[in-house]
């Protein structure tokens, strides 16, 4: 199981360099800014499941802003 694990891993990371290879420099930018916040980030650990309406507002409210606050540290990096 774990070949077969490890197999798929190696063949999606080689399936995302082909893909990267055809992308353009601001796409390219684009996806490590994206890859950037989606391993800086992390969720309340109450906002795993909404229990209400308002409880939800909040946890949106949280994310964006987080994700203000990465844009704006990305920006300072100049990193473009």
């Amino acid at each position: 199981m774990q070949i077969q694990e490890a197999l798929i891993e190696v063949k999606a990371k080689h399936a995302i360099q082909v893909r990267n290879v055809h992308l353009s420099k601001q796409e390219k930018i684009d996806l490590y800014k994206q890859e950037a916040w989606l391993r800086i980030y992390k969720p309340r650990p109450d906002c795993e499941t909404y229990t209400s309406d308002e409880h939800m507002v909040e946890c949106v409210e949280y994310r964006s802003e987080q994700l203000r606050k990465f844009e704006f540290a990305y920006r300072k990096l100049d990193i473009n």
